[in-house]
């Protein structure tokens, strides 16, 4: 299976909501039709995201929580397996 996502982006780590936020608008077309699905959500839900653990957030978001790991990955966050 072949993955759209080798963002592994050259932009700096967002430090701040806002940035993020900016991020996945400028980088969504690039992502796979599952990651483009969790970026909605983290667009939509972004209280959801800072709360959450990625169990809880994978369920909401209607994607296998390794997903989450590749969205976290690509944008370059570390991600907490709680």
């Amino acid at each position: 299976m072949q993955t759209k996502v080798s963002l592994e982006l050259s932009m700096p780590v967002a430090t701040t909501l806002s940035e993020l936020q900016e991020q996945i608008r400028e980088q969504y077309s690039e992502l796979s039709k599952r990651l483009q699905q969790v970026a909605k959500y983290v667009l939509d839900n972004p209280n959801d995201i800072a709360l959450e653990t990625v169990a809880v957030i994978a369920q909401k978001a209607e994607v296998p929580p390794s997903t989450l790991i590749r969205f976290a990955s690509a944008f370059g966050l570390a991600v907490s397996m709680r």
